[in-house]
């Protein structure tokens, strides 16, 4: 694959202003899969991955940074509790967007910091997606609404557990056992395709192959051939025996879905 067929993006960690230990492998993937671009022949991949804090924050999140191959910046403090992960993120974003090598369509930033609003406004004049992955309180903020296109809750990636989910709906174990089919192989494809369902527009309408591509960037080492469904078509066909999405042909003959019954499924 060229490189004219990949699209780019950047992940900027605040690691001080990240409270809970997150897995951040996990997000990246999760920001990929929502990822869309105009050709279902790109792929989006990430060109830019920094984080910044101080030493203390460096040593909770080194070894994940490490295995994502990050660039870690140590960054002390040299005013009272201040201290400058915010300025130098923002520096290194102008600058991957003046320089534009490599050309990022779409900055991430994980902070709750509303410093980087400065930054993340300037990156959307100049007609860049912007991201924000925060805590539930700090995304209803309008200063963070108003300078993201997306807003992403990092509570959903804590390793710790997540305290602000709902709680499951009576049925939902007896809806878990209609679903999966306690078939090791089979079971992961049906938690990776609802996985990525949960991420899309539920109001929206897709292309099988728009997320048949998400399905394969969200785990390349997992091969769907040595499931009992084959390919990803089959899955999909599954799924809508089980309502969990419509699958139905356009006026072309083009097979699209929508998600429609995910609530009580919590995988």
């Amino acid at each position: 694959m060229s490189t004219n067929e990949r699209d780019f993006l950047g992940i900027y960690i605040d690691l001080e202003n990240v409270q809970k230990n997150i897995d951040i492998a996990k997000l990246m993937k999760d920001i990929v899969v929502k990822y869309e671009t105009d050709s279902s022949n790109q792929e989006p991949v990430y060109a830019v991955k920094i984080a910044c804090g101080n030493a203390n924050s460096i040593t909770k999140f080194r070894e994940q940074l490490k295995e994502l191959n990050f660039e870690i910046r140590e960054t002390p403090h040299v005013t009272g509790k201040k201290n400058r992960s915010d300025l130098i993120i923002s520096l290194d974003a102008f600058e991957k967007l003046f320089l534009d090598r490599p050309s990022i369509n779409q900055f991430v930033f994980v902070t709750n910091d509303s410093d980087f609003t400065v930054i993340m406004d300037i990156l959307r004049r100049y007609g860049r997606m912007v991201v924000l992955v925060t805590n539930e309180e700090d995304s209803k903020r309008s200063i963070f609404n108003n300078c993201s296109d997306d807003i992403m809750l990092i509570d959903d990636y804590s390793l710790g557990g997540d305290s602000r989910r709902r709680p499951r709906p009576a049925r939902a174990d007896e809806r878990a056992k209609e679903v999966f089919k306690n078939h090791e192989p089979d079971d992961i494809a049906i938690k990776m395709c609802i996985s990525i369902l949960r991420l899309l527009d539920p109001d929206r309408e897709y292309m099988v192959s728009q997320i048949g591509s998400k399905f394969k960037e969200m785990d390349k080492s997992f091969d769907i051939r040595k499931t009992s469904f084959k390919k990803f078509t089959k899955l999909l066909e599954y799924c809508s025996e089980k309502k969990l999405v419509s699958v139905h042909k356009d006026e072309r003959g083009n097979m699209k879905f929508a998600q429609i019954n995910l609530e009580d499924l919590d995988v």
